[in-house]
């Protein structure tokens, strides 16, 4: 399994880890566990580091019930092969081991992730 980094009790720190093609398999396995939120980004998208701290607060109100994987795709392109990216940001969830696209390209914020994500499938948030 891919290792989290350590969360301490109310530290608030998000439930993230980057995502690499090593690891890859690995996340989609720990879908069937609980929800992967992938965020595939590029240091060229100037929203996609806005938007990546976004989906860590919004990761962070569901304690720990979904996991967030930041993928880089200019360093993993295999990654945004996998997940047939056509533009950056792009957010994908994986559920139990089937990608669910949540949104594609720029201009989304941190109100339009939940409201992608309200599906049976998806842990309520807890705060």
């Amino acid at each position: 399994m891919p290792r989290l980094p350590p969360r301490k009790p109310g530290s608030g720190q998000p439930l993230r880890v980057d995502a690499t093609e090593a690891n890859f398999q690995d996340l989609v396995q720990l879908s069937a566990q609980i929800p992967v939120l992938f965020l595939l980004w590029s240091n060229r998208s100037l929203e996609a580091s806005t938007l990546l701290h976004s989906l860590e607060g919004v990761v962070e109100s569901y304690a720990g019930k979904v996991v967030l994987a930041a993928a880089d795709v200019d360093a993993f392109p295999q990654l945004a092969q996998a997940f047939q990216v056509q533009a950056v940001p792009t957010a994908v969830a994986v559920l139990k081991g089937q990608p669910v696209p949540l949104f594609e390209g720029p201009r989304r914020t941190r109100k339009s992730v939940p409201s992608s994500m309200n599906s049976s499938r998806w842990p309520k948030p807890t705060a």
